[in-house]
């Protein structure tokens, strides 16, 4: 696409003057198709201060007092006086330029100081170095289109700090293609000056809704500049400029940009001329057929982060002869584009490389034992990008891991805090971005509770015996690395166990096996439960078997539970061995009636009578 367009960027390299009915001083040059934009600023000198009308036969000056004056007229509006503060008392019509003193602060209270033709200059501005302004409106109405009676602007800071905030400009144009009408003006041509602008509004401006211009930073949040005062054919208009010098962090706003509807000047939402050390980012930017999003020009040490630039199509009546979201100047340095989603537009970035952005700045904590998922957020122009992250520095907790589709997910097994930096790349653009990242594990929440029994109840010396084991886990975490102890006396051999388990992710390492339970570490869910079961003969020569089960948490894991509730004994009586013979009955296991136990076993025998010597059978 060819792109050869003059700017209305509300300035002039050098000292032009106002032109009536045209948005530029100067003619396009020709380029070839592969030529980058030519863009010339052209306007009314930026460093000008605004004629103004005639001031009010009184200083405003000699209001102030070191006590409260009640409802001085000043220019047609009347205040309460302080020495640190103006206070509107109603709503107004101004007459001429009011002066704000030194120190001053003007609260509007809500109220509107409207002007209207013939009024020319600042509506308001400051008289000493500082001034500060809130809760205010101005508006501007009943200007006529065939006249440039001078300078138009809502609120100018000449050579002065201070800040704006809660304000609302509108109005300020008279509706042609005269190169003024802006609603907030920071001028600073001397010492550096600094002034803030929070939740302020300003829209129908003929030329720039906010000018920061020169030796100042202009931190602006919040806010809302445009759309402008449209004007078909007529005028190239920047909702928001930044030049000669000036620069500052302008985070959070939305910007609305216009088309001028001509093929040789560009209207855009922010234009950077000479700016320094400039930050645009988190913003919304938009508008119907705005020509240019942002247009950097000259300009050195800027970031643009983040930012939606989107473009809607230009209204009725308008032509849209460009349509670039991001336009960067060859003379421009240290202009940095990350991060930034784009849509409506021609082409979404000229001269303005920019990487994958990764969106997520930090990721929680997770528990040891508990299910872990975090969703890594990031962004490439692209649509067909392919995005894929790695680790490059550092380690993910045990237990974590990453998945392909931008998440890290897993079980946390150890405690923690892990430090570790991901890298993205778009392998379709063979680009990469990358951040660090700290992940902090914490011990689970459990609270284990152990019991003990054994069966049969007495035990028979000779006989199977069971003894089991149940440990309930109260939560409200997950147990991992559960160890479960059972010291039977030595005498005990040949013993076997098995181990089950209830309510996923409850799980036993291994489901049977000889020798120490405590071999097989167990995971136990919150309300979950783990039960071993152990058997084997009882050995003769005791009377009785104490046994006592122990439970320990497993690394990383808080027991809540009080330590009397992490131990179980059970204590067995032990009989004689049963005879399998008696003198006159002799079990066999060939069906009939009567059951005998045997330890574990249940036996169902038919009872014979033994015959006795000399005996018949009867």
């Amino acid at each position: 696409m060819k792109h050869s367009f003059l700017v209305g960027a509300g300035l002039a390299v050098a000292t032009v003057l106002v032109t009536p009915w045209n948005a530029v001083a100067a003619t396009s040059q020709s380029h070839g198709p592969t030529a980058t934009p030519h863009v010339t600023a052209s306007a009314a000198h930026p460093t000008a201060k605004p004629s103004s009308a005639p001031k009010a036969s009184k200083s405003p000056g000699a209001h102030r007092s070191s006590t409260q004056q009640a409802d001085p007229d000043i220019n047609g509006c009347d205040f309460t006086e302080t020495p640190t503060m103006w206070t509107l008392t109603a709503s107004c019509t101004a007459t001429a330029t009011i002066d704000i003193p030194d120190g001053v602060t003007l609260v509007g209270a809500g109220h509107t100081i409207t002007v209207e033709s013939p009024f020319s200059g600042a509506v308001v501005t400051n008289a000493g170095t500082t001034m500060s302004m809130q809760n205010l409106t101005i508006q501007g109405t009943n200007f006529p289109s065939n006249i440039c009676s001078g300078s138009l602007t809502g609120v100018l800071f000449t050579n002065a700090s201070g800040s704006v905030s809660n304000v609302t400009v509108r109005g300020m144009t008279r509706h042609n293609g005269c190169q003024e009408g802006i609603g907030i003006w920071v001028n600073a041509t001397g010492a550096h000056q600094t002034v803030t602008i929070t939740g302020s509004t300003v829209s129908d401006f003929q030329k720039s809704g906010l000018v920061a211009n020169g030796n100042a930073t202009v931190d602006v949040s919040g806010s809302t500049f445009g759309p402008p005062d449209l004007l078909p054919g007529v005028i190239g208009q920047n909702s928001v400029q930044y030049s000669r010098g000036a620069g500052g962090a302008f985070t959070n706003n939305k910007v609305i940009g216009a088309t001028s509807g001509r093929d040789d000047a560009a209207s855009t939402g922010m234009i950077l001329f000479e700016a320094a050390n400039l930050t645009i980012a988190d913003n919304v930017i938009s508008g119907a057929g705005t020509d240019v999003g942002i247009l950097v020009q000259d300009s050195t040490n800027v970031s643009i982060a983040r930012n939606d630039i989107s473009r809607a199509p230009a209204p009725d009546g308008f032509e849209s002869h460009f349509g670039i979201g991001v336009f960067v100047d060859e003379d421009s340095t240290q202009v940095g584009v990350t991060g930034n989603t784009f849509s409506g537009w021609e082409e979404n970035r000229i001269n303005a490389p920019q990487d994958p952005y990764i969106l997520t700045t930090t990721l929680p904590d997770g528990t040891v034992g508990k299910a872990y998922s975090a969703e890594l957020l990031a962004i490439a122009e692209d649509p067909a990008s392919d995005l894929t992250w790695k680790v490059i520095s550092g380690s993910l907790p045990p237990g974590l891991r990453l998945k392909s589709d931008e998440a890290i997910v897993g079980t946390p097994t150890h405690v923690g805090v892990f430090r570790f930096r991901l890298q993205l790349h778009d392998r379709v653009d063979d680009t990469t971005s990358s951040r660090d990242f700290t992940i902090t594990i914490h011990p689970a929440d459990v609270f284990l509770h152990v019991t003990k029994t054994a069966f049969p109840d007495p035990a028979a010396a000779g006989q199977p015996v069971t003894f089991t084991i149940t440990v309930f886990n109260g939560g409200p975490d997950t147990a991992l690395g559960v160890t479960v102890h059972d010291q039977l006396p030595p005498a005990f051999t040949g013993f076997t166990w098995t181990c089950s388990a209830t309510k996923a992710p409850s799980r036993c390492s291994r489901a049977s096996g000889s020798g120490p339970i405590s071999a097989a570490p167990v995971d136990i869910a919150a309300r979950g439960t783990i039960v071993f079961r152990l058997h084997g003969t009882v050995p003769a020569g005791f009377s009785s078997v104490r046994n006592t089960a122990t439970v320990t948490p497993g690394p990383g894991t808080d027991d809540m539970a009080p330590p009397a509730d992490g131990e179980a004994t059970v204590t067995d009586p032990v009989g004689p061995a049963l005879p399998l013979t008696g003198p006159d009955l002799l079990p066999e296991v060939v069906g009939g009636t009567g059951l005998v136990a045997l330890g574990g076993l249940i036996l169902v025998p038919t009872l014979r009578r033994k015959r006795r010597p000399g005996s018949r059978a009867s």
